[in-house]
């Protein structure tokens, strides 16, 4: 018995699905959703950071892949296409709510010793900090004004 990996002739390529749900055959659409799906959603998810809008731009993803199938190029990846229709469906949702992640300065976070505030890092420079910028500033300047 050979150890070489051989591929399952079982598996069809996303072109000839493509070819097929063309054609008409829905059941060839049905094999590229639940190829693609799991992929789409976790893709959505991360981006919105919430299940019902993940799962809505998802539905929307395959929806406008059926509407637009015909322009689809046989050169590319399937893949790749259907993943940019995605993205810019959570670009347009984002921008279109206007939907800014941001977290509570009120908020706590649970550890092994009880729950202790969230601190929220200064961007302001420590006296020490700014000491140093001028300190090296005087260098640079003194440099330059050497050449």
């Amino acid at each position: 018995m050979s150890n070489d990996a051989r591929p399952d002739p079982i598996v069809v390529d996303d072109v000839v699905l493509i070819k097929e749900a063309l054609s008409g055959d829905g059941e060839a659409f049905a094999v590229l959703v639940d190829r693609h799906k799991n992929t789409i959603f976790n893709l959505c998810y991360r981006m919105m950071g919430n299940y019902q809008d993940a799962q809505d731009i998802s539905q929307e993803a395959f929806l406008q892949v059926w509407r637009k199938l015909s322009w689809f190029r046989a050169g590319q990846k399937f893949r790749n296409w259907l993943i940019t229709i995605a993205i810019n469906l959570c670009r347009n949702k984002l921008k279109r709510d206007k939907i800014i992640r941001f977290i509570s300065i009120d908020r706590t976070v649970r550890t092994e010793d009880g729950e202790i505030p969230v601190e929220v890092a200064d961007a302001t420079p420590t006296p020490e900090q700014l000491a140093l910028g001028k300190e090296w500033k005087k260098r640079i300047n003194l440099m330059v004004s050497s050449l």
